[in-house]
């Protein structure tokens, strides 16, 4: 009898090994909605800049390039799949194609047809808290061959809502865009004009320059932060941040990049982070207080931390497969023990 325990559960100790390493080796069971996130980094090669895009949970987003010879912007889309792979079509002609790998980083190539153009580029995932820290409305003056006044707002996220409003023809228009964590701004207007500015998070002020290639006009724009988003001042992560005593501290830091990873961008992660933004600040305001107390809760997030680590390391769908397989082996355990002891 105990040999036939023993021999099933030999058998299923094997099958549970097999499936965690199809889980950890496999990139098939990755998910789209894991590479949500805004991206930036810069490119060389004929031509040279840096370029931002910004991927939603179905893998689409808006995705723009800034060149440092001609100093200007350009727009387009990109997509990612649950690969990885991603691809920006910009308007000016040039195509860019990486891979994100499981840190977030990416690497690949682009080119031109029209220009002839082409080389490499590299960049990162960026983090959540550095868009968030960026949140507000800005606004101020552009001159040039046209000239005027122009206001744009960054969400929690880095998306942008813009509006510009030409003092020469009498013209007002409006647009969308992104920021990235390096205080970059974009608004592609209806109307074929880019704004492209820089935010000196130190001065809140606004520095760049605008372009429409639909009638090549161009010039400078200039403004400021006039109106501050509301921030929780501690990157989103008020208890663990109160429990570990610092916002940089490591393990606060895998509970940022989780959040900013996979909870932000989807219903279910958004609704749970307004909730625990509105609910938390005076619990953790009370565990400050207390040392015992945030020894407790440091103990009590070391679970919450290791998961959030493996997931982070290995995506959320081979976690959750081998968070499965630990409780199918502990399952197990428990009930081949039961049966032996009968």
């Amino acid at each position: 009898m105990r040999k036939s325990y023993r021999k099933k559960c030999s058998s299923l100790s094997i099958c549970l090994f097999v499936l965690l390493i199809f889980c950890i080796s496999s990139p098939a069971l990755a998910a789209v909605e894991d590479y949500q996130g805004t991206y930036s980094g810069t490119y060389v090669g004929d031509d040279s800049g840096t370029w931002s895009s910004r991927s939603d949970s179905l893998g689409n987003g808006f995705a723009f390039t800034i060149s440092n010879i001609t100093d200007t912007p350009d727009v387009g889309l990109g997509t990612v799949d649950a690969f990885g792979n991603l691809v920006l079509t910009m308007d000016g002609g040039s195509t860019v194609s990486g891979v994100i790998d499981p840190a977030g980083d990416i690497t690949g190539t682009w080119n031109n047809l029209i220009t002839g153009q082409s080389g490499t580029f590299s960049g990162s995932r960026n983090v959540f808290s550095d868009i968030q820290a960026l949140s507000g409305t800005y606004s101020g003056t552009y001159s040039g061959t046209d000239s005027g006044t122009w206001s744009a707002t960054i969400d929690s996220q880095g998306d942008v809502s813009g509006s510009s409003t030409s003092t020469v023809v009498i013209f007002q228009d409006s647009g969308s865009g992104i920021a990235n964590s390096s205080g970059e701004l974009v608004v592609e207007m209806i109307g074929g004009s880019i704004l492209y500015g820089i935010i000196d998070s130190g001065n809140n002020t606004v520095q760049g320059v605008w372009y429409n290639p639909i009638t090549v006009d161009g010039g400078t724009l200039t403004g400021s932060k006039v109106v501050a988003s509301s921030s929780d001042g501690g990157g989103g992560c008020f208890i663990a941040t109160a429990a570990y005593g610092s916002l940089m501290e490591p393990h606060v830091k895998i509970l940022r990049d989780f959040r900013d990873r996979f909870m932000i961008g989807n219903t279910v992660g958004d609704s749970f982070v307004r909730l625990y933004y509105a609910y938390s600040p005076p619990m953790a305001d009370f565990i400050a207080k207390h040392d015992s107390l945030r020894t407790m809760v440091r103990i009590s997030l070391l679970p919450v931390v290791g998961v959030s680590w493996i997931a982070l390391k290995m995506g959320s769908v081979p976690t959750v497969a081998l968070m499965l397989v630990f409780i199918s082996c502990f399952v197990g355990l428990v009930w081949f023990r039961r049966r032996y002891k009968e």
